[in-house]
């Protein structure tokens, strides 16, 4: 008996310690343009926003929206950018003075002064039972 009572007591453990791992999160992407090709960088601190992503993923807009999904994340705190790839060559085009030129977006509609916003004003949690988030694209500068 006490065997049977162990060896619950480690499947629940082992359970519990792998949905503490297991949030998903639902992104939805929106754009004044109905079509297109969105780029998302998903990012885990400050050290390595911008620089070293936890997870991408790209999905085409349909009627000005798309729906990607991160799942399996750690909960957590993330930042997020997108854009649209308005020309299909998989980058962020940018003007001559570096501004981009085609739709982008943070998380939490963070905006930078004199460059890209900090993680800190991008983050947002993401619980163990998951998290849906929706950020528009801007439309870029020519």
């Amino acid at each position: 008996m006490k065997a049977a009572h162990l060896l619950a007591f480690m499947l629940v453990a082992l359970l519990s310690e792998h949905a503490a791992f297991a949030a998903d999160l639902v992104l939805e992407v929106k754009s004044s343009q109905a079509s297109g090709r969105v780029n998302v960088a998903l990012y885990d601190s400050a050290t390595s926003f911008l620089r070293k992503t936890v997870a991408s993923s790209g999905g085409d807009l349909k009627n000005g929206v798309a729906i990607l999904s991160f799942p399996n994340l750690a909960p957590g705190n993330y930042a997020i950018s997108a854009y649209l790839d308005a020309n299909g060559n998989n980058k962020l085009d940018t003007n001559s003075m570096g501004i981009p030129s085609e739709p982008y977006a943070f998380s939490r509609s963070a905006k930078g002064r004199m460059g890209p916003p900090t993680f800190e004003d991008a983050a947002f949690a993401v619980g163990s039972s998951g998290t849906k988030l929706t950020i528009e694209l801007s439309k870029g500068r020519p």
